[in-house]
């Protein structure tokens, strides 16, 4: 199953989602950090800061929307109103 990811591109904030590439665009074997980048459905690979990087759960919402790690949630019915964020765990999900 493909799951993207989303994140904040560096320059303008605007959040962006595809593919994840860390690495060197273009390639530079003397360059010792690597970048982040999210290549979108067009092939276009926007340079994101990895601080904002979150993969999709596989989950929606009730209005269908897409559910990524780090996002916030809020739960309200008569008896409980909760506010959380997503967060991935390897022990509980692998």
């Amino acid at each position: 199953m493909y799951r993207q990811f989303k994140g904040q591109r560096v320059g303008d904030n605007k959040r962006v989602t595809g593919s994840l590439f860390i690495g060197n665009i273009p390639y530079d074997p003397k360059r010792k950090t690597n970048d982040y980048y999210i290549i979108s459905l067009y092939n276009r690979p926007d340079k994101v800061n990895p601080k904002t990087v979150a993969r999709s759960i596989g989950l929606k919402d009730k209005h269908g929307k897409e559910i990524y790690d780090k996002d916030k949630f809020r739960y309200k019915d008569e008896y409980f109103d909760y506010e959380s964020r997503v967060e991935w765990n390897c022990q509980f999900a692998c």
